[in-house]
């Protein structure tokens, strides 16, 4: 099958494939902690004769399985491009966040099996031994001082903070999770005998630290850097579409080097003084070889600014980012559903699939057609294209789901999504759109038992 972007390949051997890929990365992320441990248990003559000797084991096999599952809670935000491409930003992100509580747990106990390690070799109280660590041993307790940030940034990541916090003072607090690893890392090497005294454990943390940090520089500081020099990226147009939305559109040269999928996002960070150092993660709803277009929802104190911004001001561009695309379409039938400015993603799917007249079916969740984003733009790509568009506006149904002015308002979710979609089973499906509604959505296709291979998913959420 043919799209704009090429040849596109379908059917169940290409669902196998991607599947294969994602397991083979995901069983990865799984080996890198325990590689450590077997290594210890191999080579670190371990001993639980005693106490003090349960408690050092304990202490060390902590630390190297603390220490590499730290190294792969960073890989996820990375922005490893062989990563990436086959698990998605999105779906990382949600794992780096998962992690995240665990990883400190395990980190504290490390820090506990230590003290008491040492307080019980040393014949010292519990408090005398961290005294005496901390105060007599600066790396450990700048150590101290590095788990301490990370606490602070697993506090700011449970949901009843991030309620009360904008996007911009929670990346502000996380900034402080790379500050926390790196002052975090030099106890290991002063008083870490595994990393001392175990070539093998001292050669698999030597090349993890290569590998994750070196591609933290290239990918989230180089190559960015690197590729918005080169192309001369500035806004263009800056458009403000109603109330809550805005428009705009940077311009360049060479911008096909970026090498950018339809319904892929960009990490977008402004050259000015107050915004130059946060990036804002937004989907493309238009682009060309020229120029790329963002229609942006202001929901926080960034994208309210974007609007004082100037024509000609610089821009820097990461990515581009997400699995949200056509390379993970395997079906011949594929359905849209998109909600309030989660519609920019889908709009550009609609634009350039590959597809007959019929083919493609859309759903458009508003509160209200007078401030629907990029509808008029929607309902001429599906004209032109033969695409069915069912365009939902009103206050929520029963479920959710649809609005409470559908064709049948007493009907249930599931119900109504096969009557509009009598293909669903045999269809990729793309959802995009805020928290809420995406997972109302997943439970309604959970309900009618559709496989989670066939669904495609960009959550409108940080």
């Amino acid at each position: 099958m043919n799209s704009k972007s090429g040849v596109l390949i379908l059917g169940e051997r290409k669902a196998v494939a991607l599947q294969r890929q994602r397991d083979a990365v995901q069983s990865l992320g799984l080996w890198v902690p325990l590689i450590p441990v077997l290594l210890l248990i191999a080579f670190g003559d371990l001993r639980f004769g005693n106490l003090g000797e349960s408690l050092s084991s304990t202490n060390r096999l902590l630390a190297v399985f603390g220490t590499a599952l730290l190294m792969v809670h960073l890989a996820l935000v990375a922005r490893i491009p062989w990563i990436e491409r086959i698990l998605g930003l999105d779906k990382m992100t949600a794992a780096h966040k998962k992690l995240g509580k665990p990883l400190v747990g395990v980190l504290l106990a490390h820090m506990i099996t230590s003290l008491a390690a040492f307080a019980v070799v040393s014949r010292i109280s519990i408090w005398q031994a961290v005294t005496d660590l901390n105060l007599h041993y600066l790396s450990v307790g700048i150590a101290t001082l590095g788990l301490l940030l990370m606490l602070l940034v697993t506090i700011s990541s449970i949901r009843a903070a991030r309620k009360v916090l904008s996007y911009e003072a929670w990346f502000l607090i996380h900034l402080t999770a790379y500050i926390a690893v790196a002052i975090a890392i030099p106890h290991q090497y002063e008083l870490g005998t595994d990393l001392l005294a175990q070539p093998p454990v001292a050669s698999f943390f030597t090349l993890l630290y290569a590998f994750v940090f070196g591609n933290m520089l290239v990918f989230k500081l180089v190559t960015p850097l690197a590729m918005s020099y080169r192309s001369k990226l500035k806004i263009a147009k800056i458009q403000k579409l109603d109330e809550r939305t805005i428009y705009v559109e940077i311009s360049g040269k060479n911008l096909g080097s970026f090498d950018f999928q339809a319904g892929q996002f960009f990490m977008l960070r402004i050259l000015t003084g107050k915004q130059w150092w946060r990036p804002h993660p937004f989907s493309l709803s238009h682009f060309d070889n020229q120029s790329l277009g963002f229609t942006i929802g202001i929901r926080g104190d960034d994208t309210s600014w974007l609007t004082q911004n100037q024509v000609g001001t610089g821009v820097i561009l990461e990515g581009p980012f997400g699995v949200f695309t056509e390379l993970k379409r395997s079906k011949p039938d594929v359905v849209l559903m998109g909600s309030g400015i989660g519609i920019t993603p889908i709009l550009s799917l609609a634009n350039t699939v590959a597809a007959q007249p019929g083919d493609v079916s859309i759903l458009y969740r508003v509160s209200d057609l007078a401030s629907a984003p990029l509808l008029s733009e929607l309902e001429a790509v599906a004209a032109e294209r033969g695409h069915a568009l069912y365009v939902e506006a009103g206050p929520r149904g029963q479920g959710g789901v649809f609005s409470a002015n559908s064709d049948s308002p007493n009907s249930n979710d599931a119900s109504l999504m096969l009557n509009k979609f009598p293909k669903l089973h045999t269809s990729d499906i793309y959802i995009c759109g805020p928290k809420p509604w995406t997972d109302k959505v997943l439970d309604t296709l959970d309900q009618l038992g559709v496989a989670k291979t066939q669904i495609h998913l960009e959550e409108f959420a940080w």
